[in-house]
């Protein structure tokens, strides 16, 4: 619904289309569902074509709607936008009520119109930022009032303790959003720059653990951090210095290490990684590229910073 051809609509749409696993408990948060992650998913056409009185038909594109199959099948229809705008609602209902037609249903003479299950993702807030869009339809004869009710959920709502603790993986290329703000500063100030490298580097580490540990894929794994620096690129465009060294971290030195070395020979230098020895020489690893300096790679482990010195200077000899 925002622009065609935005990065981040490009971002949106692909992970939810390539990692659909983590379809499931966005729409647990959003919705209230109490969906296992085991529900097929299907995703119909995105491209819908609104008939006009004159005869001709507009086509739209939505960014993506699909069913899920549960007890009932269920259709719903996500966004995502970088602000709110004043058309949204009137899009909303534009999409939505095209997406009825299409599905729906005429028994004995009675048309059956079931409206999908909506809301959208928005990548930056204001102060004055509605909490949901409404829609009000007013029926005349029987004179009857249905609000329609599409819930909002915003990125900058989240921390990242939260998008892992909830499962929100499918949220995390649009953390960055919640640094924004921030940017200006930190292209001038490398400490404010350290904290956000920081804050990648976490991000990776974390997304390599659960690949490692088998909860998710490297397929999605690698996905994640594809379109965590696509995103990056875009947003970090104006600030030359910054790109660079999130990008740097969000590279893939780290994941080809877990990857090849954790998940195939189980050994690194002499000693045998189990899960805490295998975080540690991730640590290392950013360390040694010059990702992270070694105080507060000791304090993310956490280890004595001497140790973590002398496991430094062992493994370069």
């Amino acid at each position: 619904m925002a622009a065609r051809g935005s990065p981040y609509d490009d971002v949106f749409r692909t992970i939810l289309n390539d990692c659909r696993s983590l379809i499931h408990p966005l729409l647990n948060e959003i919705f209230g569902e109490r969906y296992s992650g085991q529900e097929p998913i299907h995703f119909g056409s995105n491209e819908h074509f609104l008939e006009r009185q004159n005869g001709e038909s507009d086509k739209r594109i939505t960014d993506s709607s699909f069913t899920v199959s549960g007890i009932l099948l269920i259709r719903y229809h996500l966004e995502c936008q970088s602000t709110v705008d004043s058309t949204m609602d009137r899009r909303f209902f534009e999409y939505d009520s095209q997406i009825a037609l299409e599905d729906s249903e005429k028994v004995e003479d009675i048309l059956t119109l079931s409206f999908p299950k909506s809301a959208v993702l928005f990548l930056r807030k204001t102060a004055s930022a509605p909490r949901q869009l409404q829609i009000r339809l007013k029926i005349v004869h029987p004179e009857k009032t249905v609000t329609w009710e599409i819930p909002i959920i915003y990125i900058i709502d989240y921390t990242l303790e939260e998008l892992f603790d909830k499962n929100l993986l499918l949220l995390l290329p649009f953390h960055l959003f919640c640094y924004e703000h921030a940017f200006l500063e930190m292209e001038r100030d490398a400490k404010k720059r350290e904290h956000l490298k920081n804050i990648c580097a976490d991000i990776r580490f974390r997304l390599e653990r659960m690949a490692w540990r088998g909860t998710i894929t490297e397929y999605i794994c690698q996905t994640i951090l594809d379109l965590s620096r696509k995103v990056a690129e875009n947003l970090c465009a104006n600030y030359d210095t910054l790109k660079k060294e999130v990008l740097d971290i969000m590279g893939g030195k780290i994941l080809e290490y877990e990857a090849k070395t954790i998940l195939n020979e189980g050994k690194q230098q002499g000693w045998v990684l189990g899960r805490e020895s295998g975080r540690t020489e991730t640590y290392l690893e950013l360390v040694r590229d010059g990702l992270l300096n070694i105080t507060d790679a000791a304090k993310r482990i956490p280890m004595d910073e001497n140790k973590l010195q002398e496991l430094l200077n062992e493994t370069d000899r």
